[in-house]
């Protein structure tokens, strides 16, 4: 769980790990997108996303957004469940990956 003043901008970053026939590859070439849905709302999929980014440290792979004025995705105050879109070939994993607190 992340929290942040609804004034402040800040990077929220999760670790992805793609395997492929066994192996660890890298995702940086797929489209990563963040999806921000209200708690209230339920466990639905956001119906739209915003760009994301990717970081690479230490040969981990972390999907980035910066949310906040000035990010791509500028909330109110409240609880959000975040949502992580990879779009890969074929295959396009988009779920639920942390609740976001803005206050």
């Amino acid at each position: 769980m992340q929290q942040q003043a609804a004034a402040s901008l800040k990077k929220i970053r999760y670790e992805v790990r793609r395997i492929l026939l066994g192996v660890p590859t890298d995702p940086t070439a797929d489209v990563v997108q963040f999806g921000f849905r209200p708690l209230a709302d339920g466990p639905v999929p956001p119906a739209s996303v915003v760009s994301g980014a990717w970081e690479t440290a230490n040969g981990r792979y972390y999907a980035t957004c910066l949310v906040g004025p000035g990010g791509a995705y500028v909330p109110t105050a409240g609880q959000f469940t975040v949502w992580l879109k990879i779009t890969d070939a074929p295959e396009i994993p988009y779920g639920p990956v942390d609740l976001l607190t803005i206050t």
